[in-house]
Formats: structure tokens, sequence, C-alpha cells
């Protein structure tokens, strides 16, 4: 079950509320005033880049190709646009982070178009996976974000119920210097790499959720969690930030990583604080 916070003042991505998430909680919160604007920024880029006022349904009059094309530049200008370096920044600290405690991952738009399922290109994105199988450390945080109201058959399901417990899966195939080098996330031609799944499902029902334009929800990256297909009628666009506190490293460690049989770390990757930094004219640590 997801626990839904609905508060005027924001959250604080505390030590006890980071320590929620690595016992298995799932937290969706109400959206703020700097997680609204982040939406917005996001969508404005997607309208520019993409050239239309409705990019919700590209899919309706553009071929896969072509949109899976747009999109992935779309995703570059998002890495880039200085704008949308301050939304974030402002809603980071609206969540109380100290930069100089912090690693962070570039942000990554997501995009699931109605019938992408059926394309092979595609098929990894609907894998069901942690995190933590693609390198990624076990005290990170997910912090996810939609950038318009999406029903419960847009999004994705998680498995909390095997949070702790053992997941059959391939990870082992996954060392991240030779994937970064080869592949690396996002790449818009995916069907040759290693992807880490789960060989089999639980038998468990998953959690499932509906969201609102600019809620905040906060998982950790050893949550078993899977993309649903789109059943529409619009394309879902979401952004998401992975966060790791430099504390949690040493105290906690995170959350259990019962099954990660991946090589190296990602978190040398999560740079990220330098464009934040810059936007919100903090010093760099």
């Amino acid at each position: 079950m997801i626990q839904y916070l609905d508060s005027p003042e924001p959250i604080q991505l505390n030590a006890l509320f980071r320590q929620r998430l690595f016992k298995g909680e799932l937290i969706q919160a109400s959206a703020t005033t700097a997680s609204l604007s982040l939406a917005q920024r996001a969508y404005e880029l997607l309208k520019s880049v993409l050239g239309t006022a409705y990019p919700d349904s590209l899919h309706e009059i553009w071929s896969p190709t072509r949109l899976h094309q747009a999109i992935s530049h779309v995703r570059r200008e998002v890495t880039q646009d200085q704008l949308l370096h301050e939304a974030y920044a402002q809603l980071l600290k609206e969540l109380g982070l100290d930069f100089s405690q912090w690693r962070i991952d570039q942000p990554r738009l997501r995009a699931v178009i109605p019938g992408a399922e059926r394309l092979i290109a595609a098929a990894p994105m609907y894998y069901a996976h942690r995190d933590t199988w693609y390198a990624n450390p076990a005290a990170q945080i997910n912090l996810w974000l939609p950038l318009a109201d999406y029903l419960a058959n847009q999004t994705f399901v998680f498995w909390p119920s095997v949070f702790a417990e053992l997941v059959k899966n391939d990870s082992e195939a996954l060392n991240y210097t030779d994937w970064k080098q080869k592949i690396g996330f996002q790449n818009p031609s995916p069907r040759d790499g290693v992807y880490p799944r789960a060989l089999e499902l639980p038998k468990s029902i998953p959690t499932e959720f509906a969201c609102r334009r600019g809620e905040l929800l906060f998982f950790s990256g050893s949550q078993l969690h899977q993309t649903r297909p789109n059943s529409g009628p619009a394309i879902r666009y979401s952004l998401d930030l992975r966060l790791v506190c430099l504390d949690d490293l040493i105290t906690s460690k995170g959350a259990p990583d019962p099954d990660n049989h991946s090589q190296g770390s990602t978190l040398d990757d999560y740079v990220y604080l330098g464009a934040l930094s810059d936007a919100n004219h903090v010093k760099k640590p």
C-alpha cells in the first residue's frame, strides 16, 4: 500500500523519512509550489522541442520511430536546460536537502507511449526490476514526478511484499563499467544490451497507484517495480531523480539488497549537484 501525505507544508527528506523508505514504505506526497513549477517547465520543454501544443497525443499522428527519436532529443534538453535546473534546485531546497551531503543523478524524462509494448526495442522498459540490479546504491532514494494526471493503468506497480526477499534475476550479467560504455541509461537503441530483470514475478498482488500532476512519489531503489503498458489515451510523461545521502552510506547503508549481483557502482556518476549548485547559487562542496 502507498501512503499518501497531503500537507500544506512540503515534507522533509531527513534521516527519519529516509529510514521509512529503507524499511520498504512507499510514500506519495501532494504537489508543492516547486514541484508544480518543475512539472510545468518540463512540459514547456516537451512542447517547444516537439513543436506542438499537444505532446500527449503525438502517438496518434507520428510513427513510433519518429516519436522515439524526438523524445530522445527532449531527454537531452532536460539535462541541459537552465530553467529546469533552477526548478529542481528549488524543489530539493524545499525538501530540506543540504547539497553538501548528497550525490544526485541527472534528471530523467520518461515517456510511456500507448502501444509501445509491442515494439521489440521498447521491451526493457517493461521488465520488472530493482534499480540496485543496475549497480545503483542500496542507499538510493527515487523521486518520481508526473507531468499530468494519470490513472493507475497508466503508471507502474510495486511488489513491497518482496522488498527484503530474494527474487530470482539475471543481474549478474551487468558490469556497470562495460554497460555504461556500450549502452547507458535511456539509450535510444537498447535491444542489444544487458537489462537485468526478475525471472519470476512474485505471487503477491502488486501495489498500484494513480497520480496527479506535480505529486511526489518516493521509494527506495531496492523496491521491485514494473512499468505497465500504457492503455492510453495519452502518452505518460514523468521525471525522476535519483538521490543518495552520503550519511546513509556510512550509517544505515540504506535498504536491504538481498539479490543484487551486478558489478560496479553508479555513484561516481551522480554529479548533477554541479548543475543544481550553479542554478541555485550554492557553493559546491
